[in-house]
């Protein structure tokens, strides 16, 4: 099976610099994990909250440790850093080649929508209640687990697609991601994920009313005889 990884992003309508942060890193025992993270706020301070978020997640990541714990973890330091005065939402898909599984963290109100194979045609809502990390002590991660199957989809967004066309009564929702997913043509997260993100901009007249970011993971069943892994990024500027 191959794991792909789709990303795209922007700021809120009239800024350069974006809130939300995304990386992606290997997991230590093999697979990879998504990390979004979007900080309380806009702008250059909205990032510095994220950045320091995602800094010790990845790290932690990559030491091995459990993605609850890495949340916890996350939650621990950004409190300390910022005496509870800030919040940043957090959020991790994992594809953990050592379980064989999909792991979903969520410290966040904004749902992640799942396909959990080819064969399926529902789109599941994750969406149990979880809350942000960094202002109340004892935060915990609400986490979903799930088998590592051909055709596998999870889609991530921050809250500004989530909130998108809120002001209109257009809001972006479940029904709009399943005209992308549950069709017959094969899923390409870059492209999906751009998809979708056009999608949110559009229901707020070309105008983002906050920073939007798009993270899909997708896994399919075929095969590449060299193993070759690839990255590709475009950042205008």
């Amino acid at each position: 099976m191959i794991i792909s990884l789709g990303v795209a992003k922007m700021p809120k309508y009239g800024l350069s610099v974006s809130g939300d942060v995304v990386e992606a890193v290997e997991r230590s025992k093999g697979g990879i994990t998504a990390i979004l993270a979007d900080g309380q706020g806009h702008g250059q301070a909205a990032r510095k909250i994220a950045s320091l978020v995602v800094s010790r997640a990845a790290a932690l990541i990559c030491e091995g440790a459990r993605d609850g714990a890495v949340a916890r973890a996350a939650h621990d330091i950004l409190f300390a850093a910022k005496e509870g005065k800030v919040s940043c939402e957090l959020v991790l898909i994992s594809a953990d080649l050592d379980t064989r599984t999909i792991v979903i963290s969520r410290n966040t109100a904004v749902p992640v929508y799942v396909r959990p194979s080819s064969e399926s045609k529902e789109l599941r809502e994750v969406n149990e209640p979880s809350y942000p990390l960094g202002t109340e002590r004892g935060r915990r991660p609400q986490i979903t687990e799930l088998p590592l199957r051909p055709g596998l989809v999870a889609l991530a967004t921050s809250d500004g697609v989530h909130d998108a066309g809120l002001s209109s009564n257009t809001r972006f929702g479940l029904e709009h991601v399943r005209q992308f997913i549950l069709g017959d043509a094969p899923i390409r997260p870059s492209e999906l994920a751009e998809q979708i993100l056009l999608r949110a901009v559009s229901l707020d007249k070309g105008r983002p009313r906050d920073d939007m970011s798009v993270v899909v993971l997708a896994v399919s069943a075929e095969e590449d005889e060299h193993m070759i892994r690839r990255l590709s990024m475009r950042i205008p500027f």
